[in-house]
């Protein structure tokens, strides 16, 4: 779910005033969920500030364990997993975790 509004400003004297437009997202969340080597898991999405190529996710693992990481997009325009102690069964989801992004960012009207 995302809050947006469109934002206008006027500038300048009376006689040479302009207005701008303007797009201000105030944030992305969403849920997922995701076919793990062992289970079937709900993987929290937050976008963190910035563009569209920083989000915070979060999974809570088989034993209750609350796992969080980000994922980014690099200069290269490839999402990375970056995080603490990332398990290796995050790591090996990356390409379900970077196209459950891509598919909300797609879906969501308000980025045109």
């Amino acid at each position: 779910m995302a809050i947006c509004l469109k934002i206008k400003e006027r500038s300048g004297n009376y006689s040479g005033s302009f207005v701008t437009q303007s797009l201000s997202c105030m944030n992305i969340a969403f849920s997922k969920l995701l076919k793990t080597p062992q289970h079937q898991l709900e993987f929290n999405f937050l976008k963190l500030g910035g563009d569209y190529t920083n989000f915070y996710a979060d999974v809570t693992d088989e034993k209750g364990q609350r796992i969080a990481f980000n994922l980014y997009k690099n200069d290269q325009g490839n999402w990375m997993i970056q995080g603490q102690n990332v398990p290796n069964w995050i790591s090996s989801m990356q390409t379900q975790l970077t196209q459950a992004i891509e598919e909300e960012l797609k879906d969501e009207k308000w980025l045109d």
